[in-house]
């Protein structure tokens, strides 16, 4: 099957979780015979190995800060959402059309609700289409206005309600839609919404013996859910653990550190920046700790550290997109900074417990969350509308 791909960034570095997600999905099907045509918005980084699955790429230039500024002032008097105004571009509708033109796809994969705008043309050339929303932006924006302080509450609000309205308009539109968790899909509540969970590449489990006391916290350091989760870990959590062990130290690892993450930096708390591959960190850490406190969807930080067989402790937020029934089951789950360092320290003084988490962490990870059977739900669901 001839299958255009439409993104609103190229799907390199790893560094976002649509990025990761369509990355990934490319490469499967592609490697399932499917000839792949992405467009995207080029983000100045080209990955050769990458592009060298697609039938085509097509790059385009992102919107201009003018463009932006003039999309953004005709949306705040319409009841669309402001999030369209960064990704809405001529040149981008003008790809998609040349694609279809040169390719003739027999369906279409559209990633996000941002990416909305251009289902036009996809319904123009009657194409068959999946819009994957990944997770719902609205639940998002919802999240941030409970927590922001009056007027910005109020903006979030706002912009939350329109989005939520959209989301379900462009449901409305497809053939067919996915998320990656059933609390994304609750949220939503349209009967059509399949859930298509994140993947994680299948890797052997580490062959080295792990490092004592070491914890590890991996992701985007500059995305605001992770600065929270980092700076909670290391500023709240962490005190309770040294009081009983002051040796256990703290890797914080992933892109473009924001300030507050640089500042944690210390003795027992190492801050990495960007790293070419994360597994050694994930191969060698003794615990995975992800206190992330506002999250939507599947964490797949959460996901690579199970499928390597790290024990893994995070939040009762991010057990609900993995799956009801799987807090303390295959994974230790906490939400208070006590509660959180209580299950530290119990699994650093229990190495049998530690391997129980890690064991039955790492069959629900093989068992539900690979992108060959992410991949599948795909063709399913396309199948299904064609």
């Amino acid at each position: 099957m001839a299958l255009l791909f439409i993104t609103s960034r190229y799907p390199y570095p790893l560094l976002k979780g649509d990025q990761v997600r369509a990355h990934h999905q490319i490469r499967a099907l592609a490697k399932k015979g499917h000839e792949v045509i992405l467009v995207t918005f080029d983000n100045g980084q080209r990955n050769p190995d990458f592009e060298k699955v697609c039938k085509a790429v097509y790059l385009i230039k992102p919107p201009s800060r003018t463009n932006i500024a003039v999309q953004l002032t005709r949306l705040a008097f319409s009841q669309k959402p402001l999030q369209l105004a960064f990704f809405q571009s001529a040149n981008m509708s003008q790809a998609i059309e040349r694609a279809i033109q040169d390719h003739h796809p027999h369906a279409a994969v559209l990633q996000l609700s941002r990416m909305g705008h251009y289902l036009q043309h996809l319904q123009k050339h009657n194409l068959p289409t999946l819009l994957d929303l990944i997770d719902s932006l609205a639940m998002n924006i919802d999240l941030k206005a409970k927590k922001a302080a009056f007027p910005v509450s109020a903006l979030w609000w706002l912009e939350a309600k329109r989005l939520h309205a959209y989301e379900l308009s462009a449901v409305a539109a497809v053939a067919a839609a996915t998320v990656v968790s059933q609390k994304d899909k609750d949220y939503l509540k349209h009967p059509t919404i399949a859930v298509s969970p994140n993947g994680v590449r299948s890797s052997p489990l580490p062959t080295q013996p792990r490092e004592e006391a070491t914890l590890l916290f991996h992701g985007n350091m500059s995305y605001y859910p992770n600065v929270e989760a980092a700076t909670f870990l290391v500023k709240q959590v962490m005190p309770i653990v040294w009081k009983t062990l002051p040796q256990c130290k703290v890797q914080l690892v992933g892109a473009t550190p924001a300030k507050e993450i640089l500042e944690l930096t210390s003795e027992n708390v190492q801050v990495t920046g960007f790293v070419e591959d994360v597994q050694p960190f994930l191969a060698s850490a003794t615990l995975g700790v992800y206190p992330i406190l506002r999250a939507t969807g599947i964490q797949n930080k959460i996901l690579e550290a199970m499928m390597h067989g790290l024990p893994v402790i995070t939040t009762s937020t991010v057990a609900e997109g993995i799956g009801q029934g799987c807090a303390n089951k295959y994974f230790y789950a906490a939400d208070r900074a006590e509660d959180i360092a209580t299950g530290v320290l119990k699994l650093l003084e229990n190495a049998q417990l530690r391997n129980t988490f890690a064991e039955a962490g790492r069959t629900l990870v093989l068992e539900y969350y690979t992108w060959e059977k992410a991949v599948a739900e795909i063709e399913s669901l396309l199948g299904k509308s064609s």
